[in-house]
């Protein structure tokens, strides 16, 4: 009895875990779209120069209360007591870096601007909003890139472990692409401010969202969304299950009538 009991209650814990990881991926790649949406379907049709720039638009809303999601559900993450220290660190870093990004915005000072209020410029409050940013989004490429790919088996080289490794793939590849995206943002940033070059692109946007899209993917990954074991059910085909359970109630009912 107290053995089915802890299965369960391990099952269980397993799907919390699994459900706050796709929350956060989803909350990652919901961010930069909310925001095109929400300000194209009020009238601005322009890209504005970064996603941190939508803070002074009408999706001023979306910008800050997924940040806020985000963070405090970092923040307050449950991570295995084996790496407790480590792991609860940089989610709750992470988590608190985010919700700095809202509480000290950047300056109102994008080209095709759709700003409704502004704020006076700081160059204080903008370097720490983009340093907060940073920070968030090289803790989320670590996490992908060293922690999301541990494991305790020795040897993945069996077939039994085909899954793993795809998905290990893709957890180095997607905190590679997030990491790369922050340091091509940094470089490109300096060189134009010793006027070596001049991009007149909406770089900075979709490098942003070049380095939010991966994460969002490895997290829902990691939660269990697609790319599962053998042995588990993916949300995507449970998912995929429930509708045709729901088709096949409705062709039965229609047969009896």
């Amino acid at each position: 009895m107290n053995l089915k009991l802890n299965v369960k209650m391990k099952d269980e814990a397993s799907i919390s875990y699994n459900k706050l990881r796709q929350a956060i991926g989803l909350l990652g790649l919901a961010l930069p779209l909310f925001l095109y949406l929400h300000t194209r379907l009020f009238g601005c049709c322009c890209l504005q120069d970064s996603i941190s720039h939508y803070y002074y638009t009408k999706a001023n809303v979306w910008f800050i209360g997924i940040l806020w999601g985000l963070g405090l559900v970092l923040i307050f993450y449950p991570t295995p007591a084996s790496n407790k220290g480590r792991d609860g660190l940089l989610t709750s870093l992470s988590g608190i870096c985010s919700i700095c990004v809202s509480l000290f915005p950047t300056n109102a000072n994008s080209n095709d601007c759709c700003a409704i209020f502004h704020y006076c410029d700081s160059p204080w409050r903008a370097g720490f909003h983009y340093f907060c940013a940073a920070t968030m989004l090289l803790i989320f490429s670590y996490m992908s890139i060293k922690l999301f790919t541990k494991t305790d088996k020795a040897d993945l080289s069996g077939d039994e472990h085909r899954w793993k490794r795809r998905r290990n793939f893709i957890f180095r590849t997607c905190g590679w692409i997030t990491f790369l995206s922050v340091v091509a943002i940094g470089v490109i940033t300096v060189l134009e401010a010793l006027r070596l070059i001049c991009i007149t692109s909406k770089y900075t946007y979709w490098l942003e969202v070049s380095a939010l899209v991966p994460f969002g993917i490895a997290w829902l990954i990691k939660g269990g969304f697609l790319l599962v074991d053998d042995n588990d059910t993916s949300t995507m085909e449970q998912l995929k299950n429930m509708v045709t359970r729901k088709n096949t109630s409705i062709v039965k009912q229609n047969e009896k009538l």
